[in-house]
């Protein structure tokens, strides 16, 4: 559930092909609906990562890795009755997302035959080949320095505190806060 009352803060949300793909991003430039909507209709490319993950292994930190190094992060979620994108995960999946262009986190089998999967990134739009490279770039960072790395740090700071800037991560100015994720 959102947040409520004080707090609360809107997200911007674009529901595609009459709501079987929603794109949800914090903040950033106002999204053209239309335009990514038509992007979704449009041919995708992919790129395929070469990071290789078992179904049982976690990959969470990925995303807040992603959520701590790009403005355009946001998810894309698919509904379960549609088949238009195919996210590594149906909900909150991964995402970069700009006003007429989106980027997201897929898999494919890995071709060894063993149950692993390898990550690509599935772009819409005529941003898509960038937002590719960037998410694409993210994933092997994470991958090979952060994925094994007990995960961030979050600290919550007064809104009239500046907390210092992390070495490795990001401030998140709120409302009443300043949230501090921090990798070092």
């Amino acid at each position: 559930m959102p947040m409520q009352g004080a707090g609360a803060h809107e997200e911007q949300v674009a529901a595609l092909a009459g709501g079987a793909v929603t794109l949800t991003l914090d903040g950033g430039p106002a999204l053209d609906t239309a335009a990514l909507d038509r992007a979704l209709t449009g041919d995708p490319a992919e790129l395929w990562t070469g990071v290789i993950v078992r179904p049982d292994e976690p990959f969470d930190t990925a995303a807040l890795w992603l959520a701590t190094h790009e403005d355009t992060f946001g998810v894309i979620w698919q509904s379960p009755d549609h088949d238009l994108v195919r996210p590594v995960l149906r909900w909150f999946c991964p995402a970069l997302i700009t006003p007429d262009s989106f980027a997201y986190l897929t898999y494919r089998e890995d071709e060894t035959g063993e149950r692993r999967i390898e990550f690509g990134v599935h772009v819409h739009g005529p941003l898509g080949p960038e937002l590719a490279w960037r998410l694409a770039a993210h994933l092997r960072t994470w991958d090979r320095d952060w994925r094994h790395h007990p995960g961030p740090r979050f600290t919550l700071h007064p809104a009239d505190a500046m907390p210092p800037a992390p070495a490795t991560g990001r401030i998140f100015p709120k409302r009443h806060t300043h949230l501090v994720i921090d990798w070092a």
